[in-house]
């Protein structure tokens, strides 16, 4: 018999016996068994036919039992050599590996019908389960259950089962069988609880320095105090440790003595330059301490701190101001300027400053300006004063003159006020009908004279209706020479201003514009100002014929 597949050799063509003949089928099949028949040839021997069968065995695949995967590190039995058909023979590699995924090889044994095969036996890596880490905690604290899940998915347990809250343990996580995992361990730290303490502060004294407090124990520990220091009286001060620290609060009392206040007799103001007695070295409780300044100053006002002994009980520094008060010059206000001959004025008998004394010369002099010292009296540290007042001679007040007027001209009221500056009344009332003299009399307290002034009306006023500027030599220009002209200004029909002159006005005008050329012949209007007080205007006719 043959495999399939195998080669396979011709039938012989003779027998045995020698005797020849054919097969049929003629060609040969080594895929399947097959019967040949031989037919002897005609010619030969007396032969009948015979057959002859040929088995072929099929080729067989040998199969194997799979082998469940494994984890990495387990167990592995060797591979069967026979297989489930009872094809026999070896596998490769030979040796089995149980850490990696391996493909293995079977090879038959020869003279079996069958063909090689594989068989991979799967080997899992083991996973190492991981957990969130658990915070440090502070001995006493909560402590929650270990998870029985890695963050991988692994179910298992942890040995010891029991959490412990008050000493750092190690904890073993063992996985559930079946699973490719290996144990794993967590450690949950529990930090002891530190109680923070504190160098005491010594006891001070009231309003004393107090530094502030070390926000950080003698362990370490860090934190905050509370309440704001005060140097005033004994109080609690609570330390509150920061968060993330196994740390209670702690307390510290920080003493305060209540400080006495030395005092003394009050020292009365002097004057400069009197004597000073040394200051007492013991206050009225009897604390012992010493000055600043140790030496006396007469000189000027001087606050001395008086610095309790080190020694001695709570006592705080105090002070004492001695009032020297200094030689003031006397001061008088300024006295309005006298007249001449005015009596009425008095010197002062107090100084600005409330200081009594007497003057020298003691009498005022209404005649003449003089300088007065005033020497202050006795127990005023007061330095004497000087008063200058001042004697003005009269002033006679000045007026502009006023132009002549005629009879039953307006006439403006007369100033109130000089040309000097002297305010003041006129009498009598104004009389516009006949030449007067009025008298200017002034206000109180102007060190002025009375003053005259005559305002003339005159029965001469008339003003030329017209000028004939032909240089005949008569009526050839306006002629205001009477009438003290201030200004003159003259206008065209039109109201047009052809003509100007101011102050010092005589006979100017001819018939002329501004510009000095001939106006035509008609009527012109004038507006003549006289004096200050005096403004006239009219018409006036211009005619050159010959």
């Amino acid at each position: 018999p043959i495999c399939a597949g195998e080669t396979l050799a011709a039938l012989p063509t003779n027998s045995i016996e020698g005797i020849a003949g054919t097969w049929s089928p003629a060609v040969m099949d080594n895929t399947t068994t097959t019967t040949y028949t031989f037919t002897p040839d005609p010619a030969g021997p007396c032969a009948v036919p015979t057959t002859m069968t040929v088995t072929v065995n099929p080729v067989v695949t040998p199969t194997f039992t799979a082998v469940a995967p494994i984890c990495a590190g387990d167990a592995l039995a060797a591979l069967p050599t026979t297989s489930a058909e009872g094809i026999t023979g070896s596998w490769l590699p030979a040796v089995m590996d149980n850490t990696a995924t391996t493909l293995y090889t079977f090879t038959p044994d020869a003279g079996q019908c069958a063909v090689t095969n594989t068989m991979t036996v799967t080997v899992t890596p083991n996973v190492t389960p991981t957990f969130v880490a658990v915070t440090p905690i502070c001995a006493g604290d909560a402590l929650a259950a270990l998870p029985t899940t890695s963050t991988e998915g692994i179910t298992g347990s942890w040995s010891p089962a029991v959490m412990d809250n008050t000493t750092t343990t190690l904890y073993t996580f063992t996985p559930d069988a079946g699973q490719c995992a290996v144990a794993n361990t967590m450690t949950i730290t529990v930090n002891p609880v530190v109680t923070p303490t504190f160098t005491p502060v010594a006891p001070i004294c009231a309003g004393g320095s107090l530094a502030a407090l070390p926000t950080m124990s003698i362990e370490g520990v860090t934190g905050t105090w509370s309440p704001p220091l005060d140097n005033t009286t004994t109080t609690l001060y609570t330390f509150m440790p920061d968060a993330g620290q196994c740390a209670p609060t702690a307390t510290m009392t920080i003493t305060v003595n209540p400080s006495t206040t030395p005092t003394f007799n009050a020292v009365a103001p002097i004057c400069t330059g009197e004597p000073l007695a040394a200051l007492p070295t013991n206050s009225t409780e009897g604390i012992a301490g010493t000055w600043s300044p140790a030496v006396m100053d007469n000189t000027e006002t001087t606050t001395y701190i008086f610095t309790p002994d080190p020694a001695g009980p709570c006592a705080l520094t105090t002070t004492m101001t001695i009032t020297v008060n200094q030689l003031a010059t006397s001061t008088f206000a300024a006295m309005d300027p006298i007249c001449l001959g005015d009596t009425s004025a008095t010197l002062p008998a107090t100084s600005v400053e409330g200081f009594t004394g007497v003057w020298s010369p003691a009498a005022l002099d209404y005649t003449n300006t003089t300088t007065y010292t005033f020497t202050p009296d006795a127990g005023q540290c007061a330095a004497e004063g000087t008063l200058t007042v001042d004697v003005i001679e009269n002033v006679t007040p000045t007026f502009n003159d006023v132009a002549k007027i005629c009879p039953g001209e307006a006439l403006t009221a007369l100033p109130k006020t000089s040309l000097n500056g002297i305010t003041g009344t006129w009498s009598p009332p104004l009389d516009n009908m006949a030449t007067t003299t009025y008298t200017f009399t002034p206000d109180a307290g102007q060190c002025a004279t009375s003053k005259t002034l005559e305002i003339v009306v005159s029965s001469d006023c008339d003003i030329p209706r017209g000028i004939s500027p032909n240089n005949d030599g008569l009526n050839d220009e306006l002629d205001l020479t009477e009438f003290n002209v201030n200004k003159l200004s003259i206008f065209n029909r039109y109201g047009v201003k052809v003509y100007n002159y101011g102050a010092g006005y005589t006979k100017q005008w001819h018939g002329q514009s501004d510009a000095g050329q001939e106006l035509p012949d008609g009527t012109y209007y004038y507006v003549i100002n006289m004096g200050t007080d005096v403004t006239k205007t009219g018409w006036i006719y211009i005619n050159r014929e010959q």
